[in-house]
């Protein structure tokens, strides 16, 4: 057998390089998500305001009355994160 030439074999680092790793992702189209976020809450508020004069719909009319708040929070949630990545804040 031949001897080695004195060269080491270099070890690996740990580290593995991504194939995009400088490459920026696209920021999502937040006014896109928020109009069809409002176009889904709106059917929501539809059925609640239906249920308002429905006897037997007490239950589900206050249910969906916290939903659509809950919902309003994230929308007001997403707006700020938008703000932000556009404005970089």
């Amino acid at each position: 057998m031949a001897k080695s030439a004195g060269k080491s074999i270099p070890k690996a680092s740990g580290r593995r390089q991504e194939g995009n790793a400088g490459v920026r992702r696209p920021v999502p189209d937040f006014g896109s998500i928020m109009t069809q976020f409002n176009d889904a809450l709106a059917l929501i508020v539809l059925c609640q305001r239906s249920l308002v004069n429905v006897e037997n719909g007490v239950f589900e009319e206050a249910v969906l009355r916290q939903a659509i708040e809950l919902m309003r929070r994230v929308y007001e949630q997403i707006d700020v994160a938008d703000f932000t990545l556009r404005c970089g804040k």
